[in-house]
């Protein structure tokens, strides 16, 4: 991967939903830094005042960073900006796909 971008992850000090997030910045060789906010003091700077928070720096000093919040979002993001997600021409294969995430989603919330 070429090095154009950095990341910061922001996440509790402890292995839960950040989880599949950290292994995506992993497998794609991302330059990317944890930083665990101070909580609460800090809820009301974070993306809607939840965690996690991804924020992708620009290598460009012209270009803003983008902040990204919710797993769910954080790892689609990455996994289609690093062609890591299977998109089918197949819509109801693809509704399927997203019927298993969605499901695997429900029992991690129980």
């Amino acid at each position: 991967m070429t090095n154009t971008t950095s990341f910061t992850l922001r996440y509790f000090p402890v292995a839960a939903r950040a989880e599949t997030c950290k292994a995506l910045l992993f497998f794609i060789g991302a330059e990317w830094v944890l930083e665990a906010p101070e909580w609460p003091r800090e809820k009301g700077a974070q993306r809607v005042g939840k965690l996690p928070v991804l924020i992708e720096h620009s290598a460009s000093d012209t270009k803003e960073s983008f902040v990204l919040g919710d797993s769910r979002a954080i790892e689609e993001y990455l996994a289609t900006k690093y062609s890591l997600y299977y998109q089918p021409d197949d819509a109801q294969l693809m509704a399927r796909q997203r019927e298993l995430r969605a499901h695997m989603h429900d029992i991690y919330e129980l």
